[in-house]
């Protein structure tokens, strides 16, 4: 689903940021 791949992507990116 777009929005459950959406939610995936805010969840890398977010872990990214943490780096």
């Amino acid at each position: 689903p777009l929005l459950a791949d959406f939610d995936y992507i805010v969840g890398l990116v977010d872990l990214q940021l943490g780096e």
